[in-house]
């Protein structure tokens, strides 16, 4: 993974030199030409852009940058008192800074200004900045702040400082492998020295504001043969510094799109958030324009047509598919680290080959029309439309690996689906009177029904597969009993109308997983309601009779209980003989 993600940094042009990287300042300081303070504004996230400047890692201890930082390390006063280190004040990182920086100010004619700021008595520059810097808003306070010099430049983006900085890096690398250095476990080049602390890569869904680290070894317990830290990995410092560019850019790249009402939403173009917790980053190895997550999460018939028929077309495509190669990170904060939750790596010409088996497997028909469920809606079918669970952004990513790589749901992603579906039974109403009802289709919704249908016809592949609609020639016991619940409850309603204790929210869970139990006493109460419909509805019970007639002759026995898989087919049958109701002679 690693590897591949160097690979991408190299072919983006990530890393323009090891010892730079991009920050965007959000305080900025005026300065003049002799170094007098001028004001201290904040700017927008929007409006600021990002500039070169010195990459550092930050850590516990402190650690100084050149010509741009925090108010603790540019002002020695802290943006926060509530997160004051203790062990470390902000005097010590003003001291840190000044100690760091005093080379470049000397030394660069173009700073003197800044120098000035610092040194210069006779200006009215570093006291006056601390006061206006006071007086921003709490949460304005909290960023990198730089210099602006009056000649319309930033002080830690000019050409000299930024050579410099370069420099001085190169010779500290070339010192480090003079003495002495390790073949790097990724490049397997023993060109550059192994870095003992990486950088930190930002924006980590559920992570810290800060960064989170992927290769981390902070405890003596984690280490071996007397290394220390990152020493442990071997990755080199070229391989570091581009493995934490390409997961940053991945992270990030993205670009602002109008939605319907006119307003921009910043749409990312390699990334996918899964709830609040959990973010999946996909890219290919050389550009294409096939895209699985635009399929996946919102699937359009007439594309996903073209794709279904793709196989049989296009060969010299389809080579050009199989050359390139699919890549994709699951991942999540885990406190100042990242956990890492899958890594896919399959060709492209699979990828596609996978996604019309994932077509095929959730096609079902909802209101007379074939159904492509987002992969999105089928994970939040897992939960209730109240719950705040983090279950669909884990369902969610499991579905995802599912479809690239064609592989089965696990068996408790069903369970799941068959818990919510018997939890909302017992709120179903004909016709919703309080905000808590649920309606049939709600219950039954097309996402649950191609969730449940993906999952059983992958599991059990030698059995006969369920199909999109009303299979009359299947003659399992457990749909063939959802196809009598649901025409059991059709009976109680045209009897009946909308009782308050109708069939599916009084004995759904019941007959779902204890069939000989409930349906006795519900196929004894249908033919009480059909006797007493013959003369207010003759055509009408003459209909339902049939059903019920056909559907009881299909059913030997009814089992005692259901298991798993049959609860699914169950619920299946029951959603399959409710789409009848939209057919025209219903």
């Amino acid at each position: 993974m690693i590897k591949q993600l160097c690979e991408l940094a190299k072919k983006e042009d990530l890393v323009k030199h090891p010892a730079l990287t991009k920050i965007t300042p959000t305080i900025i300081i005026d300065l003049d030409s002799e170094g007098n303070c001028l004001g201290v504004r904040s700017i927008d996230k929007k409006e600021a852009r990002g500039f070169l400047c010195e990459s550092v890692t930050k850590t516990r201890n402190v650690v100084a940058r050149v010509l741009v930082d925090n108010s603790e390390y540019l002002l020695g006063i802290t943006a926060d008192e509530t997160k004051n280190a203790k062990n470390v004040t902000p005097q010590d990182k003003f001291n840190a800074f000044l100690d760091k920086n005093t080379p470049y100010l000397r030394e660069t004619a173009h700073l003197k200004p800044v120098y000035n700021f610092y040194f210069d008595k006779k200006t009215t520059g570093l006291e006056k900045a601390k006061a206006l810097f006071s007086e921003l808003d709490k949460k304005a306070k909290v960023g990198v702040i730089a210099f602006y010099l009056p000649t319309g430049k930033y002080a830690h983006g000019l050409p000299e400082v930024l050579e410099k900085i370069k420099s001085d890096y190169d010779t500290a690398q070339l010192e480090k492998i003079a003495s002495g250095t390790k073949e790097c476990s990724v490049c397997a080049r023993n060109q550059f020295p192994i870095e003992p602390i990486h950088e930190k890569i930002k924006r980590i869904p559920s992570g810290q504001a800060s960064g989170n680290a992927l290769v981390s070894y902070n405890s003596d317990a984690f280490c071996s043969y007397g290394l220390e830290q990152n020493e442990n990995s071997k990755i080199c410092s070229d391989c570091a510094k581009n493995y934490v560019s390409a997961l940053n850019w991945l992270l990030s790249e993205g670009r602002p799109v109008p939605n319907e009402k006119g307003k921009e939403k910043f749409v990312f173009t390699h990334r996918k958030n899964l709830g609040s917790d959990t973010a999946i980053l996909f890219w290919t190895r050389d550009k294409s324009g096939f895209d699985p997550m635009d399929f996946l999460d919102a699937p359009q018939d007439d594309e996903v047509a073209r794709l279904l028929s793709s196989p049989d077309s296009g060969r010299e495509a389809d080579i050009r598919l199989e050359e390139n190669q699919f890549y994709s990170i699951t991942l999540s904060g885990s406190a100042a680290r990242i956990a890492l939750r899958d890594w896919i790596e399959i060709s492209l010409y699979q990828t596609k080959s996978n996604l019309c088996n994932w077509f095929t497997d959730i096609e079902i028909i909802d209101n007379k029309k074939k159904a492509y469920t987002p992969l999105w809606k089928m994970a939040h079918a897992c939960k209730g439309s109240t719950d705040k669970d983090p279950l669909s952004s884990r369902v969610q990513g499991i579905l995802w690996r599912c479809a690239i790589k064609n592989q089965l749901v696990p068996l408790w992603v069903l369970s799941a689906v068959i818990n919510r579906i018997r939890a909302d039974s017992s709120k179903f109403k004909w016709r919703k009177k309080e905000s808590n009802d649920l309606s049939i289709y709600e219950i039954f919704s097309s996402a649950r029904i191609a969730l449940m249908k993906l999952t059983i016809n992958r599991l059990n592949k030698e059995e006969r597969p369920i199909m999109l609609d009303l299979d009359r020639e299947n003659n399992n016991t457990a749909y063939l009993c959802g196809r009598l619940l649901s025409v059991l409850a059709d009976i109680q309603h045209a009897s009946l109308g909308d009782v308050n204790a109708g069939v599916v929210d009084r004995f759904y869970s019941s007959a779902s997983t204890t069939p000989s139990v409930a349906f006795g006493r519900l196929i004894k109460n249908a033919q009480y309601h059909l006797s007493k419909m013959r003369s207010e509805k003759p055509g009408l019970t003459v209909k339902l009779e049939k059903k019920l007639t056909e559907l009881i002759g299909k059913i030997n026995d009814f089992p005692q209980t259901l298991t798993l898989e049959d609860q699914g087919r169950f619920a299946i049958g029951f959603y399959h003989q409710q789409q009848l109701r939209f057919e025209s002679n219903q």
